[in-house]
C-alpha cells in the first residue's frame, strides 16, 4: 500500500517539502498512532502503490543524515505564543477565550504593510474555507484603514472567443505584457505577478455559429434546422481550404470572418458555408470587446491608493494591446517573429498582390537557404488591408514570410530563371504559374556588391598582390597534429562531410551582404561556410571553446550562456548582493540600477592578435584547473547517451575525437591568416574580425570577451575598489553580446552617480574598440529584467506575433524603467 494524500486541518500535506516541520515515520499498520500523535483530524487515503506514481524517498537530517526512509511532512500552524499566532487563532474562529480577543486587538494595532501581507497569506493557508470570508473581512478592513493594497491572489479576464486553442497561451503572454506595462506606468500592483507569471485565468465568450445567426434572422424558418446543407458544404470548405480548427470547448469546426459571409435575402449563404461554421464578429466589435475587457482588468488590478492615472493613457494602452491581441490571433494568416523563417502559400502572394499593387520582395536569411520577405515600407499597408490590424500609426517591423512551394524567380528583361541572391531588393511585376517576375535585378545586384567594401572597408581586402590564394585541396595546418588536420577530420567523418556538401563541390565560402533584421538599410557580411573544408574543424574548435568557457568559475567572468545561468545570477543578486548575507529586498535606503548595453557589431571588432592573446590567457587559467585535453564530437547529435558535445573525460568510442589545448592556437592562426572568400566573382580576404557564418565565430567572440573579464575582475585595482567601497556592489552578466550591469548603491548617491559607475565599470572591463551602445529593447534570453521596490525581478518577454517596435526610434520607446 502507498499513501497518496493526507488532509490535515482541512488542507493537503505535501510529501516533498523540505525538512522544516515535524516528520513521522510511515507505518501502514500503525496509522491510528500517527493520527493520535498529531492530535488533530488526520485523514489518510490509501491506494495500492502500483496505481500511483512512486514518490521519492526523503532523507532525514540530524542523526539520521544517511538514512533514507519514507516519511510524512506535516506543516505547523503558528502557535498562540507569538503575535501572529494569536491573530491567526482569532481569525480561525475556533476559540472564544482571552487569546482570541487579544488576537483581534493585535490585528488592529498592526501598522507594518509586511505584517499585514503575512497575516493575509496565513489566512489563505490555515483558515478553513467556510470561515475565510469572515477572516478576510477583518484583514481588509485594517488594510483600508492603513491605505494598504492587499495582494491579488488571482483574477479572471473575460475575452471574446479566439480562433485557435493555441491562442490561449499567446493571449496569456500578451496579458502578462499588458500588466507589465501597467506596472511600469504605476497603474497596477506587483502582486499580480508570481514567479515571473501572472495570477490570472482566461475565460471566453461563446461564439455564435451560422445556425445561431439563422435563428436570429427575421426570415428564420424552423425547417432550416433539419436542412442537410452540411453534407454538400463540407466539401466546399475543403476545396476553399478553410482552416479547420479546435475551439477552446473542444469542438471541431471551420472558422470564417463575418465579413466573408454573404448575407443576401433568403439566407443564400447556406449554399457556401456549413451550418456548424463558427462566425467571428466584425473587427470593430472584437476590438471594442477587447478594450472593455482590458479596462475592467485595469480597474481590478490598479492600486486604489496610488496617484490618479489620466484616462487617455489607459485608453491608449488598452487600444494598443487590443490591436496586438487581434493581430496575434491572426485570421486567416499567421504573422511570425522576425527570427522565425516560416512560409506562406502562393495564394497569399496573389492576395497581397491584388491588395497592394506594387510589392517589393527581398531575400533575407542568415543561413544558406533563401526565402522571400515583404519590404518594410508596405508593412502598415499590409496590416491594415490584409491582417485587419488596428494599430493606427504604429509601424510593423520584422515580419518574414516564405513560400511553401518552390517559387521561380524570372528576370523580366531576359525571361531567364535567376537564383535570387540574399540582399537583392526586387520590384515585383507579375505572379503567374508559381513564377515571380521582377525587374531591376542586375543594377541592384551591382549596388549590393559594393556594400561590404563601403561598410567594412578596413576589414576586407580584394587586392591579390598582398594576399596568397590558398588552394582548396591539400590543406595542411602548420604545427597541428596529423589526426587533427582538416583532411584527416573530413576523412574520419566522411559521411557528415558528404551530407554537408551534398551535390556541390568543396570551395571557399561565398560572402553575401545581408540586411539586418532590425534595419534592412544596414547590411552585414555573411559567409556561407557549408562547403569550406575547414567547416568541421571550426565546429570542433567552437565546441571546445564553449567547453572551456563553461569550465571556468562563473564568479571570475560575466558570460552566462544559458537561461538557467542567467536566472542563477539574478537569484544570487537577490539573496546576497553585498556579500553580507542580507537579501536585496531587506536593505534599507538602497537602490538597484540595471544598465543595459549591447556590443555594436561585435564580431567585426575582434582583432586577430587580440583573440590569440585571449586564448593564451584562457589556456593558462585552464592549466591551473588541470584541464589539458577533451573529447569533442562534430556530429549534430552526440553519440551514445551523452547530451553534451564536448567533455573533459570520455572513453574512446566512435564519433568522438580527442583535442588538446595545444591544438587550438595553430587552428586559430591558420583560420585568421586564411579567411578567404568569394565576393561575387572577386577573391577577397578578411583582415580583421570574425565573419558571421563561420562555425567558430561566436565562440571566438565569447572567448575574447571572457579573457578581458578574467583579467579585469581579478586585477588588484578592482579588488581594491571593492575593499574601499564595501557599501556598493557592481556586477555584470553577459549573454553573447548583450551586457547587463547591476549596481547596488545607497539611494543618497543618486541614479546619475550609479549610472556613471556602471559606465566606468564597462570601460574598465572591455577595451575601447568594443563599442557599447545603449540597448533596452532586446530581452535577455527571452526575459525582461526590471526593478521593483529595490529588488531585481524578471518575467518572460512577450514577443507578440505582430511586433510593434520601431527600431529606427529604439531609444525613444516607452521602455521598462531600469532604475530603482
Amino acid at each position: 500500500m502507498g499513501i497518496e494524500k493526507s488532509v490535515y486541518g482541512g488542507r493537503t500535506c505535501n510529501f516533498e517539502r523540505r525538512h522544516t516541520d515535524h516528520h513521522y515515520r510511515i507505518h501502514n499498520a500503525g496509522l491510528h498512532v500517527l493520527a493520535h500523535t498529531v492530535r488533530t483530524s488526520c485523514i489518510l487515503q490509501l491506494r495500492p502503490s502500483s496505481l500511483i506514481t512512486t514518490r521519492p524517498l526523503l532523507r532525514h537530517r540530524r542523526k539520521h543524515a544517511n538514512v533514507v526512509r519514507a516519511c510524512l511532512t506535516l506543516p505547523r500552524c503558528p502557535t498562540p505564543c507569538t503575535a501572529l499566532g494569536k491573530i491567526l487563532q482569532a481569525l480561525m474562529f475556533e476559540r472564544r477565550d482571552k487569546i482570541a480577543k487579544q488576537g483581534l486587538r493585535l490585528l488592529y494595532i498592526l501598522r507594518s504593510p509586511t505584517l499585514i501581507y503575512q497575516v493575509h497569506r496565513l489566512v489563505f493557508k490555515w483558515v478553513q474555507q467556510s470561515k475565510r470570508a469572515a477572516a478576510l473581512t477583518h484583514v481588509r478592513r485594517r488594510a483600508r484603514q492603513l491605505r494598504i493594497q492587499l495582494p491579488i491572489r488571482s483574477f479572471t479576464v473575460r475575452l471574446p472567443w479566439c480562433m485557435y486553442v493555441s491562442n490561449i497561451t499567446s493571449t496569456k503572454l500578451l496579458l502578462q505584457d499588458f500588466l507589465l506595462h501597467l506596472f511600469t506606468a504605476g497603474i497596477c500592483q506587483s502582486s499580480v505577478f508570481a514567479e515571473g507569471k501572472v495570477r490570472s485565468t482566461v475565460s471566453w465568450q461563446p461564439s455564435k455559429s451560422v445556425l445561431d445567426h439563422i435563428r436570429a434572422a427575421h426570415t428564420y424558418n424552423k425547417h432550416l434546422d433539419c436542412c442537410e446543407a452540411c453534407a454538400c458544404t463540407c466539401e466546399q470548405g475543403e476545396r476553399d481550404d478553410l482552416p479547420a480548427v479546435t475551439a477552446p470547448d473542444g469542438t471541431k469546426h471551420t472558422c470564417v470572418r463575418q465579413s466573408g459571409i454573404l448575407w443576401p435575402p433568403h439566407l443564400a449563404f447556406l449554399r457556401n458555408l456549413p451550418v456548424q461554421t463558427r462566425v467571428l464578429p466584425d473587427r470593430h466589435s472584437m476590438v471594442a470587446t477587447l478594450v472593455s475587457s482590458l479596462k475592467r482588468l485595469v480597474a481590478a488590478t490598479k492600486n486604489p491608493y496610488g496617484p490618479a492615472i489620466p484616462t487617455d493613457v489607459v485608453d491608449c494602452l488598452c487600444s494598443q494591446f487590443a490591436g496586438r491581441m487581434l493581430c496575434a490571433w491572426g485570421f486567416p494568416l499567421v504573422i511570425s517573429e522576425p527570427r522565425f523563417q516560416q512560409w506562406i502559400t502562393m495564394l497569399t502572394i496573389h492576395a497581397i498582390k491584388n491588395k497592394c499593387g506594387h510589392l517589393f520582395i527581398e531575400a533575407l536569411d542568415k543561413n544558406t537557404s533563401e526565402f522571400v520577405s515583404m519590404c518594410p515600407c508596405l508593412y502598415q499597408q499590409l496590416a491594415a488591408s490584409i491582417f485587419q490590424f488596428t494599430g493606427g500609426d504604429n509601424k510593423l517591423a520584422g515580419f518574414k514570410y516564405c513560400l511553401t512551394s518552390p517559387v521561380h524567380l524570372v528576370d523580366c528583361s531576359t525571361k531567364e530563371l535567376v537564383s535570387l541572391g540574399v540582399g537583392a531588393v526586387l520590384k515585383l511585376q507579375l505572379i503567374e504559374n508559381d513564377c515571380v517576375f521582377f525587374e531591376g535585378y542586375s543594377g541592384i545586384k551591382r549596388e549590393v556588391l559594393g556594400s561590404l567594401s563601403r561598410l567594412h572597408g578596413d576589414n576586407f581586402s580584394y587586392c591579390p598582390d598582398n594576399n596568397t590564394w590558398i588552394d582548396i585541396l591539400g590543406l595542411e595546418v602548420p604545427g597541428l597534429r596529423p589526426e587533427m588536420q582538416p583532411v584527416s577530420i573530413n576523412k574520419q567523418f566522411s559521411r557528415l562531410w558528404a551530407n554537408s556538401l551534398g551535390s556541390r563541390e568543396a570551395s571557399w565560402g561565398r560572402v553575401r551582404a545581408v540586411p539586418k533584421n532590425k534595419n534592412v538599410a544596414i547590411s552585414r557580411p555573411l559567409g556561407d561556410q557549408s562547403r569550406n573544408p575547414l567547416s568541421l574543424c571550426c565546429r570542433l574548435l567552437a565546441r571546445f571553446l564553449d567547453l572551456c568557457i563553461a569550465t571556468l568559475p562563473p564568479e571570475l567572468h560575466m558570460d552566462r550562456s544559458t537561461h538557467s545561468a542567467v536566472v542563477g545570477e539574478l537569484r544570487r543578486l537577490q539573496c546576497d548582493p553585498l556579500g553580507t548575507g542580507q537579501p536585496l529586498k531587506d536593505m534599507v535606503d538602497y537602490g538597484l540600477l540595471i544598465c543595459s548595453r549591447d556590443v555594436e557589431n561585435g564580431f567585426m571588432r575582434v582583432k586577430h592578435s587580440e583573440a590569440l592573446m585571449a586564448w593564451r590567457y584562457v589556456k593558462q587559467a585552464l592549466s591551473l584547473l588541470g584541464k589539458f585535453e577533451a573529447w569533442v564530437t562534430p556530429l549534430k547529435t552526440p553519440p551514445g547517451h551523452s547530451n553534451k558535445f564536448a567533455v573533459w573525460s570520455q572513453r574512446r568510442q566512435a564519433g568522438w575525437i580527442r583535442m588538446h589545448v595545444d591544438d587550438i592556437e595553430p587552428l586559430l592562426v591558420f583560420l585568421f591568416r586564411h579567411m578567404q572568400f568569394w565576393f561575387g566573382e572577386t577573391h577577397g580576404w578578411q583582415q580583421e574580425g570574425v565573419m558571421m557564418g563561420i562555425g567558430a565565430g561566436g565562440s571566438i567572440f565569447r572567448m575574447t570577451l571572457v579573457a578581458h573579464e578574467l583579467q579585469a575582475l581579478q586585477s588588484a585595482s578592482f579588488r581594491q575598489q571593492a575593499k574601499d567601497r564595501p557599501d556598493i556592489s557592481i556586477s555584470g552578466m553577459r549573454f553573447v553580446d548583450d551586457v547587463r550591469v547591476f549596481v547596488v548603491f545607497p539611494l543618497c548617491m543618486g541614479e546619475a552617480w550609479a549610472l556613471e559607475h556602471a559606465r566606468t565599470f564597462l570601460e574598465f572591463v572591455y577595451p575601447a574598440h568594443f563599442v557599447m551602445k545603449p540597448d533596452a529593447v532586446n530581452p535577455t534570453v527571452g526575459m525582461d529584467i526590471f526593478t521593483e521596490n529595490g529588488d531585481v525581478m524578471w518575467t518572460a518577454r512577450v514577443r507578440p506575433l505582430g511586433n510593434l517596435v520601431v527600431y529606427g526610434d529604439r531609444n525613444q520607446q516607452a521602455l521598462v524603467p531600469y532604475f530603482s
